[in-house]
């Protein structure tokens, strides 16, 4: 009798099973995911033409030698076939290792690279100020784009890059972040007149001054974890490092590239 309140019904009760269903490493007691994502599958095929084009071209280099009635050692094919196998291997995991998440609490972005390091960015929903939607005109054919998150605090800003559905993303980063900083509305003013039962007691004589709460993070979190390889070879560097600790400080700059 009425199809829009029943579509509408299934449309929310499917949007709930996906929650229950999606999952994503690092995830809380007190949290489900609404979006956990990869990056697009572009990512990691555009890599495909280039070793592709490697073997095309080793065995091009074949086709030649042979018809000049020469021929390479063994070990150059198990160099070239293996270093193109475990390149793709590569590529293949440190794609799916990254993960962007919009769960019920926060937004968090992981990256990972195997043996160099492990990134985490996060911030809590109701810290979420404005969300934008970056999308040309290629990415919009194939139906990824980049979504910038931005909080009040100084450098809060996460980028979810090159993700798939990104206008799905900015609806529900900007749905959770409502309902998120609707909760913080309510919380805070329990915490008021919490606040006010309590000062009015101490006042009396009825009760204790309570300790100060800590205060939860005002913006985005940034860690980082380096890994084996980064460990073993961290004194090493073929060109000069763009991050170091000198005096205390933390000092970046320029790539030697840029």
């Amino acid at each position: 009798q009425f199809p829009a309140v029943h579509a509408a019904i299934i449309a929310e009760a499917a949007r709930r099973e996906r929650r229950r269903l999606a999952r994503f490493p690092g995830q809380r007691p007190d949290e489900s995911a609404v979006i956990a994502t990869r990056r697009h599958w572009i990512v990691f095929a555009r890599w495909l033409p280039v070793l592709s084009g490697v073997l095309l071209i080793w065995w091009a280099l074949n086709a030649v030698l042979g018809a000049l009635d020469t021929s390479l050692p063994w070990w150059a094919h198990l160099i070239v076939g293996g270093g193109t196998l475990f390149a793709g291997v590569w590529l293949f995991i440190d794609w799916i290792n990254d993960w962007f998440v919009v769960s019920t609490r926060r937004v968090l972005h992981m990256e990972r690279v195997i043996g160099i390091f492990e990134s985490d960015e996060e911030a809590p929903l109701e810290k979420v100020q404005n969300v934008t939607l970056r999308v040309t005109l290629l990415p919009r054919i194939l139906g990824y784009g980049d979504v910038i998150i931005e909080t009040a605090a100084t450098g809060g800003r996460i980028v979810f890059d090159k993700i798939p559905d990104p206008g799905r993303a900015l609806n529900e980063i900007q749905q959770e972040a409502r309902k998120a900083q609707q909760r913080e509305q309510e919380s805070s003013r329990a915490r008021v007149l919490e606040s006010i039962r309590r000062d009015l007691g101490v006042h009396l004589g009825l009760r204790q001054p309570a300790p100060p709460k800590p205060k939860g993070p005002e913006g985005v979190q940034r860690t980082t974890r380096f890994g084996a390889l980064t460990q073993l070879f961290g004194g090493f560097h073929i060109l000069p490092p763009t991050h170091f600790e000198k005096d205390g400080q933390q000092i970046w700059r320029k790539h030697v590239l840029v």
